[in-house]
């Protein structure tokens, strides 16, 4: 039955990555199940493995309280092994593998930015740990840090070996997540072209084993990426992948609005004039204000003009943000 178990949790995982989220919800509990059945070490390694993934999937989908209820249950578990079926090494070379950058963001989509910090700075000052595969899910975690802290330099600077090591062992999912965060932060830097090459090479990556979670759980940042990229792209022929990656999110953004998610919102104070609408629309498309003054027939500065009042209409201060607002408003038709 342990053995049973594993493979029903990397089911899980790769049916959380093709965002069949529901399937891989049903999918570990299940394997879940199977380990508490049995009791091995065996048994024992494959029940952690499953509250990590399990982890995961709740993040993905927005089910914060579960994931972190989860989380605690994993790190209770993981404390109660004894020395024979996962020592101390062990318990941490898995915990770094599936966990770690995963804490960080549930952290961060809680709204509990110094929590996350604060765990940088413990790791700065106490001695390193573990292998340098466990540093370097380390050090993803902190670069998800630098860039809520808007920090889109340091996290470059921090990538690079990242990418490189990640590269060198052949790791593809991390080195398309290391790729996409490096996009977030060219996009944070205003760096157009550096953020769609880098999100190009994601998608090359991804292509082959049809990721779309990695891409989703990056959120609004890269939604507005992979349109500008879509539309860059379509000029050299059909596009499914992109096409694959974008209706994913137009679902899930569909999703939300159908929870009620906008009937919470408060109405804007001062609502969006109709040309507003349509400068938004287009910022969500990802298009630049060059582009959007060419699609409207009105001069940059114009453009320029009706993006401040957007952003201060809707209480932000980037694109990325003023798209999220946007959505939880149900200012947004659905983008083709």
């Amino acid at each position: 039955m342990p053995e049973v178990a594993l493979p029903t949790v990397l089911q899980a995982e790769i049916l959380r990555e093709w965002n069949q989220l529901d399937a891989a919800l049903s999918l570990a509990e299940e394997a879940l199940s199977l380990c508490k059945r049995a009791e091995s070490i065996t048994s024992s390694q494959h029940q952690f493995y499953g509250y990590a993934i399990l982890v995961s999937i709740y993040l993905s989908r927005g089910e914060l309280d579960a994931a972190r209820s989860t989380l605690q249950k994993l790190e209770r578990f993981g404390k109660s092994m004894n020395q024979g079926s996962m020592d101390q090494a062990g318990y941490f070379q898995v915990y770094s593998f599936f966990t770690t950058v995963d804490q960080v963001r549930l952290w961060l989509a809680c709204g509990e930015l110094d929590r996350a910090i604060c765990w940088a700075e413990e790791r700065d000052v106490t001695e390193r740990r573990g292998t340098p595969f466990a540093r370097e899910r380390e050090e993803v975690a902190r670069v998800r840090i630098l860039l809520a802290k808007q920090q889109p330099d340091l996290a470059l600077q921090r990538l690079e070996p990242v990418l490189q090591r990640a590269t060198a062992g052949e790791r593809w999912g991390h080195v398309i997540e290391i790729r996409l965060l490096q996009a977030l932060a060219y996009q944070m830097y205003q760096q157009e072209t550096q953020a769609l090459e880098t999100l190009s090479e994601a998608v090359r990556l991804a292509e082959p084993e049809g990721y779309i979670r990695s891409f989703m759980d990056e959120g609004a940042g890269i939604e507005a990426l992979l349109y500008r990229l879509h539309k860059c792209d379509r000029k050299h022929g059909p596009i499914p992948y992109l096409d694959t990656l974008l209706v994913a999110f137009q679902q899930e953004n569909k999703a939300h609005v159908s929870a009620g998610e906008c009937a919470k919102a408060q109405p804007l104070p001062m609502p969006l004039s109709e040309r507003e609408l349509q400068v938004l629309q287009l910022l969500a498309q990802g298009a630049s204000n060059r582009e959007i003054a060419q699609e409207l027939v009105i001069v940059l500065d114009t453009v320029k003009r009706h993006v401040s009042n957007i952003f201060s209409k809707l209480g932000v201060s980037n694109r990325v943000q003023a798209i999220r607002q946007a959505r939880a408003c149900d200012l947004l038709s659905e983008q083709p």
